[in-house]
Parts: C-alpha cells; sequence; structure tokens
C-alpha cells in the first residue's frame, strides 16, 4: 500500500493527486521488492486515471484523481488597489477560516481598508501565519489564533476587545463521492460545521461582548443551483440562511446576514472536475464593502 500511495503521490498522476480507490487479489507471484504499474485509462472530464499494478504477490487495479495545486489567492498588494486604506478604520473584523480560500481574501480586504483583522485556523497553522505576515508586511494589522469550528466547549477566542464584523468562513470538504442520493450523516457532518459552529461562537461572543456586531454567513448558489452530489450541502446552506434570520431577530446585540456567493476558484473547486468560476477580486470586494457598511 505505501509503494501505491508513492506512486499517486509522487509518479503518477503526481503532486497532489487524491487516492479514489484499490481493488487487489493475491497471486501468489510479482516482484517481491518494488511495483510494476502501468496506466491503462484515463478520463479527463473527471480527471481519474486508472493504473494496472503488480507487487509481492498481490495484483490490482488502482484509481486516483489528477488534482491542480493549491490555489494561490491574490497578494495585498492586488487587494489594496480595489478597497480605499481608511474604508474601514476603526472596525475589528474577525474571520473564521482566513487561512486560506475565500477566508484568506476577505482578511486581505478588509486590513487593506485599514481594520484590525483577527484570523483563526483549525489545522493550517503555517498558512495562518503566512496571510498575516502578509498584512503585517503591507502596513495592516493582524492576529492570528486557532479556533475549531463546530468543537462544542472550546476555548475562548484571545480578544480584548468585540469584534464589529465576523465572517464565518469555516468550511470541510465538500465534494465526496456517495452512493445514494441522500447521506444523513454526511448532512450531520455540514451541520456540525456550518450551523452548530457559526451559531456557538455567535452566542459565546454575543454573552462575553455587550458591543452589537454584524456575523456574516456566506451562503452560496447552490442552494438553488445544486445537482444530486451537492444535496446535503445545499440543505446544510439553506438552514444556515433560517438560523441568521432568527438570530437577528432573537439575539439583541447579533445582527446576522447571509449572501449567496457564487463558484469561486479555491482549493475547493480546484478539484476533479473542471468548472465555470468568477474572479474573487471582482466578487468579493463589493460583498466586504457592503458588510462593513452594515
Amino acid at each position: 500500500v505505501g509503494g501505491m500511495t508513492r506512486l499517486v503521490g509522487m509518479v503518477s498522476p503526481g503532486l497532489y493527486s487524491m487516492f479514489a480507490s484499490m481493488a487487489l487479489e493475491l497471486t501468489g507471484d510479482g516482484p517481491s521488492d518494488g511495483l510494476l504499474w502501468r496506466t491503462i485509462s484515463v478520463d479527463p472530464q473527471f480527471r481519474m486515471v486508472r493504473h494496472r499494478v503488480a507487487a509481492g504477490g498481490v495484483q490490482g487495479v488502482l484509481e486516483s484523481f489528477a488534482r491542480d495545486p493549491p490555489v494561490l489567492q491574490p497578494l495585498m498588494a492586488e487587494v489594496a488597489q480595489v478597497v480605499p486604506r481608511d474604508a474601514f478604520r476603526g472596525h475589528r473584523v474577525l474571520v473564521v477560516g482566513g487561512s486560506r480560500g475565500l477566508g484568506e481574501v476577505v482578511a486581505k480586504l478588509a486590513a487593506a481598508g485599514g481594520a484590525s483583522v483577527t484570523i483563526t485556523y483549525a489545522t493550517g497553522a503555517a498558512d495562518a501565519q503566512r496571510v498575516r505576515d502578509e498584512i503585517v508586511a503591507w502596513g495592516g494589522r493582524c492576529q492570528v489564533c486557532n479556533h475549531v469550528a463546530g468543537a462544542s466547549g472550546g476555548p475562548e477566542l484571545p480578544i480584548a476587545e468585540a469584534p464589529t464584523h465576523v465572517y464565518y468562513f469555516a468550511s470541510t470538504t465538500i465534494a465526496r463521492r456517495k452512493s445514494a442520493l441522500f447521506d444523513l450523516e454526511r448532512l450531520a457532518d455540514f451541520n456540525r460545521i456550518y450551523n452548530d459552529g457559526f451559531f456557538e461562537l455567535c452566542s459565546r461572543l454575543s454573552d462575553r461582548f455587550s458591543e452589537k456586531f454584524v456575523a456574516v454567513y456566506p451562503s452560496t448558489v447552490f442552494v438553488t443551483e445544486h445537482d444530486n452530489a451537492l444535496v446535503e450541502y445545499a440543505m446544510s446552506k439553506a438552514a444556515g440562511e433560517v438560523l441568521c434570520d432568527k438570530m437577528s431577530a432573537l439575539m439583541g446585540n447579533v445582527r446576522a446576514v447571509h449572501h449567496r456567493l457564487p463558484r469561486m476558484y479555491t482549493d475547493q473547486t480546484a478539484g476533479v472536475t473542471r468548472v465555470s468560476t468568477v474572479d474573487v477580486l471582482d466578487t468579493l470586494a463589493p460583498f466586504v464593502r457592503h458588510a462593513q457598511s452594515l
């Protein structure tokens, strides 16, 4: 198995590839000190590569997906061109999931406008530090802290002042293979991250600070434009929109707003299929300007 993992990740399809499946059978022969392989098919649409492999008395078929490298988001110099430097001065912005992807861009936009920014990460400490260093080197203000969305009872975020705006970009893997139209466990996993985590974070901030703040919930156009593969994701985000409306009505110092974002080029969309996306800065700059005006 180790040799096959090395084949997928280092040789073919190569770096950033994703192991899909493996079907092996015992043969009693084959090389004992190596791995023989040959490519038997390539599916350009889904970027799937199938290999026949043999090693150590086993042989079979190995399937993997060729993936793009990690997506690099715009640098501060580019972001700063679309936001007036003092547009958000005096704002304190918390970006949950600000170490990569859309959260990274939102953090940079807020910092470029003069806001004091805090970004959180769940596992990508190095990515979060990279975003912080880039913002600070440009002349902005940014701090980093760990926060695992949906993990009930975690420690308080180490922030001394109430945020004026909270952007909730915590996420999990969206595109996953499944065998049925609906997967209850997958829906529960999405709800834990997207809804339980959002509500708990806002509730704890509301209890800790008396100042009113805006909590921004990034929903998705997939609520109405999804295919069967994204049923659970669409359901979870639709529930998040309802949750936002109820939070705004019943939590006195929380104004929870939701906005359906289109598909943009991130690590999530640079997966196994080529998809049409819109420009990240062209989409998120007006999104952040509007949210910061609330």
